[in-house]
């Protein structure tokens, strides 16, 4: 179909044109999380086709651990485009035609660009690299969503390192969404990243989504009670809820994001509402 077809020569010709570049500078959030499969990389498509309603919008995969996005929505999983756009920082500055040419067409405001083929190339992603894509990101589209890995949050190694891409978006990025699973164990990993993130001293707003919010999992008064458990550690923190739902594995069968056409759940619903509330100050 038109909307899975790389954005290349072979078929600039029958493809629709990109969509205009945004009039000033665009923001880019990045997608961050604790470790332990909290759900980052489905609610970092989620909000991605969310904010495509809204205006032109860029969805990268920039996780060098677990690179998933393209398995996810079904996607062709052979070429890399975060591939493409680090060979082309390789040869000089990465500019807007670069990073729409490394996307795949989703919707008519939505493009992705995919992660690497395979986690054990994670040093084509270097320093410079992604440096270049999120200044190229801005003048791209009006919203870029970023799904990077978990940190390990020790200390930076000299030399190259897995978590410089990840490292690399949040020293860049202009909002953090950091996703934690709803569970005991999601919340103390939880207070580890926001200790760590409270040392980085850097400005920018700081959305949590708490996801995967069960009574099962936390007891029958979940909200009051992560926000004893999260107050704690982030006193002033006013943290998002989407609850555990089923739809959500029904929409990944179906190569779907969350809240696209036929992918409507109790989940896609809270994260679409986080979402509008988000929209006024990006």
């Amino acid at each position: 179909p038109a909307q899975t077809r790389s954005w290349d020569r072979a078929t600039a010709s029958s493809a629709p044109p990109p969509p205009p570049p945004p009039s000033a500078p665009g923001s880019v959030l990045a997608v961050w999380g604790t470790s332990g499969a909290p759900g980052r990389t489905t609610l970092a498509v989620g909000i991605a086709s969310a904010l495509s309603a809204h205006a032109s919008t860029l969805l990268v995969d920039a996780d060098t651990a677990n690179p998933t996005i393209a398995h996810l929505l079904g996607l062709p999983v052979h070429a890399s485009g975060l591939s493409t756009l680090a060979r082309t920082a390789s040869r000089g500055p990465i500019t807007p035609a670069d990073t729409l040419g490394a996307s795949v067409m989703r919707s008519e405001n939505l493009r992705v660009i995919t992660g690497l083929v395979t986690p054990h190339r994670w040093r084509e992603v270097s320093k410079p690299c992604i440096r270049d894509s999120v200044g190229a990101l801005r003048l791209s589209a009006r919203y870029s969503v970023i799904d990077i890995a978990s940190t390990s949050l020790e200390k930076a190694s000299r030399g190259a390192s897995r978590d410089d891409a990840a490292l690399g978006v949040l020293k860049r990025a202009d909002r953090l969404v950091i996703v934690a699973r709803g569970d005991i164990v999601g919340i103390n990993r939880l207070s580890s990243l926001a200790q760590w993130w409270e040392e980085q001293e850097r400005d920018i707003p700081v959305e949590v989504i708490v996801n995967r919010v069960s009574t099962a999992a936390i007891g029958p008064h979940p909200v009051p009670s992560l926000q004893a458990a999260i107050g704690a550690f982030m006193p002033d923190c006013i943290f998002h809820v989407v609850p555990e739902d089923e739809g959500v594995g029904r929409a990944s069968l179906r190569g779907k994001a969350l809240g696209e056409n036929g992918a409507r759940c109790d989940a896609s619903d809270a994260l679409q509402a986080i979402v509008e509330q988000w929209v006024p100050t990006l």
